[in-house]
């Protein structure tokens, strides 16, 4: 016979809930419409028995989910703890969202990362220094199973540093493994086919190229409507070299792009070197140096000066190439000097004596000089003569700047 034992119960009118106070143990079926009251839980239920459907949820106190997906078929959006699931297909889109996302993948699988507000939505890898690579944050492109493509956010190899960030590029050629393309490094250098560099570019920003195994390295330069220019080292040629289609120009950005220096399509070297070309008019002896003002013909090129008055002016710092040549006749000593910032130049001086080995006095004297002179931005060039001064064909003067 069946039989009802009770410790104590309570609010036993016809109206009232009846209160167990030591527990109730039900072995059959039970069934009730509401479950309530301050404190109550249910513990210890068989999955198999949760069966139909469940109210809403309260999620800020769901705690200990393991190896378990919460998925929903209806538009693919996926809620996972540690499980894997195949609810994202086809043109599935995970989305991660701060406040009004309206951000999609149009037409592709993908995942959408927003936040709200004017902050920036942010994926962040975080590993332990004793990372495989010192990996922080892989992205894998893959093709049937295989990676054919990644980037990876790595910490530098110095384990002292925290701060060494770097990025690197990887392709896997058809048929080998994967392989560092791009790399850079956390001063902002960029090596190419190389992800040791720092000696190269001397721990400064740079760019390293390093060639394939034909020992071919090449930078290629081309446009929509231009042929291909190549810079770099050929191997199979030994060799470094540029090359060009139709000329070659170094312009200066600030002057209006102006020519600094050419090469043409014939190979001819064409440059905006500057340089003077000048003669003077003949003159009578005065019996000493006289300096030549008497201009007959003056070319000045490229920042080149003249004043007027036989002074020359150079406009830039550097080498250049100076020439003279002189022709008196008379029955005197024949001197000429090129003066340098009001200086007689002692290697730039030449002269004749009166007489020639004959004794004869009335001859002609004619004697050049060339050299090449180091000069400063704003050193000017003058030209002194004794003897009487032939006229301008056989007087003739020049200055050129070759580097």
């Amino acid at each position: 016979m069946s039989r009802i034992r009770a410790n104590q119960i309570t609010n036993q009118s016809a109206d009232g809930a009846p209160t167990v106070q030591n527990g109730l143990v039900i072995s059959g079926v039970t069934t009730s419409t509401t479950f309530s009251g301050s404190g109550a839980s249910l513990t210890n239920l068989p999955s198999a028995q949760l069966t139909g459907a469940l109210p809403a949820l309260d999620g800020s106190n769901l705690t200990g989910l393991s190896g378990v997906s919460v998925a929903n078929q209806a538009d693919n959006r996926l809620i996972t703890a540690t499980g894997t699931t195949d609810a994202l297909n086809g043109e599935a889109n995970l989305t991660f969202d701060g406040t009004n996302l309206t951000s999609t993948v149009s037409g592709n699988s993908g995942i959408v990362v927003a936040a709200s507000g004017n902050n920036a939505p942010q994926i962040k890898g975080q590993a332990n220094r004793g990372a495989q690579n010192n990996t922080l944050l892989s992205m894998h492109g893959v093709w049937n199973g295989t990676d054919v493509a990644m980037v990876d956010i790595q910490a530098g190899p110095d384990t002292s540093n925290k701060d060494d960030g770097q990025i690197g590029f990887y392709t896997r050629p058809s048929g080998s493994d994967m392989v560092q393309r791009l790399h850079i490094n956390s001063l902002g250098g960029v090596g190419i086919g190389t992800n040791n560099f720092s000696g190269q570019l001397n721990n400064e920003v740079g760019l390293a190229v390093h060639g394939s195994s034909n020992d071919n390295c090449r930078i290629s330069i081309t446009t929509p409507t231009k042929s291909n220019s190549r810079i770099g080292y050929y191997g199979l040629s030994n060799r470094f070299g540029i090359d060009v289609h139709n000329g070659f120009e170094i312009r200066d950005a600030e002057d209006s792009y102006a020519t600094r220096f050419k090469i043409d399509n014939n190979g001819y070297m064409t440059n905006s070197q500057p340089y003077a070309y000048f003669r003077f008019n003949s003159h009578s002896d005065t019996g000493s140096l006289q300096k030549q003002t008497n201009v007959n013909t003056v070319t000045v090129q490229n920042g080149m000066a003249h004043d007027g008055s036989g002074r020359f002016t150079v406009p830039v710092a550097g080498k250049y190439l100076i020439g003279s040549d002189n022709n008196v006749l008379d029955n005197s000593d024949h001197y000429c000097a090129v003066y340098i910032n009001g200086n007689n130049y002692a290697g730039m001086r030449y002269q004749n004596t009166a007489t020639n080995n004959t004794g004869n006095v009335n001859v002609w004297k004619s004697s050049s000089r060339t050299c090449i002179l180091t000069l400063s931005a704003n050193d000017y060039i003058e030209i002194y003569v004794k003897g009487a001064q032939d006229n301008h064909n056989w007087n003739q003067h020049f200055i050129y700047l070759i580097g």
